[in-house]
């Protein structure tokens, strides 16, 4: 089934969420998931890194430098 346009949009909005929320380091992924509505920490992994082209876990070992400067838009 294709993911409608709605549904990508708020995909990208939960991805950026996650991704400011790495940022502080203070939350795991899964309580992330959980915050987000999500059903599952792998469930939030595999949308992220569908995404990003990166797991959540790699994105965090960037650093923060790198954190602030990965867009969306690959």
């Amino acid at each position: 089934m294709a993911t409608s346009s709605i549904e990508k949009f708020i995909i990208r909005q939960k991805v950026e969420r996650v991704k400011g929320r790495i940022g502080y380091g203070k939350l795991s992924i899964a309580e992330m998931a959980e915050q987000l509505g999500y059903s599952s920490p792998a469930h939030l992994s595999r949308q992220f890194r569908q995404v990003m082209g990166l797991t959540p876990t790699e994105f965090q070992k960037l650093g923060p430098a790198s954190l602030a400067r990965r867009s969306l838009i690959r």
